[in-house]
């Protein structure tokens, strides 16, 4: 059996993610607009660096309008599985029995 890969997105790129999702499409300018509404401050060049990493591991797009870049998402079901799998995968390697009640319990209050 062959490395299993793990496919984690990090708490900021999942920010960025679900400010995108909402907005369908936007600019690093109104993203970062949108970012300091929930995070307070947070600065024009994190926001580019997160989308640049987002954009070379395939989960966002750009768009070209004249001289503006435009981002959007470009995650597919299984994409969002796999996303899913990595962290059950990696809680059920490093805490098995705990994270599998913990698991249970919390989709049981959903």
């Amino acid at each position: 059996m062959g490395r299993r890969r793990i496919y984690i997105i990090g708490p900021l790129e999942a920010e960025v993610i679900a400010a995108l999702r909402a907005l369908g499409k936007a600019t690093a300018d109104k993203l970062v607009e949108e970012l300091r509404k929930v995070k307070g401050d947070i600065s024009y060049t994190t926001v580019l660096t997160v989308l640049s990493r987002l954009y070379t591991r395939g989960l966002v797009e750009k768009e070209k309008e004249g001289n503006r870049t435009y981002f959007k998402i470009n995650i597919s079901e299984k994409v969002v599985e796999e996303i899913v799998d990595s962290y059950l995968y990696v809680l059920l390697q490093a805490f098995n029995g705990e994270a599998r009640e913990m698991i249970k319990r919390k989709i049981s209050c959903q």
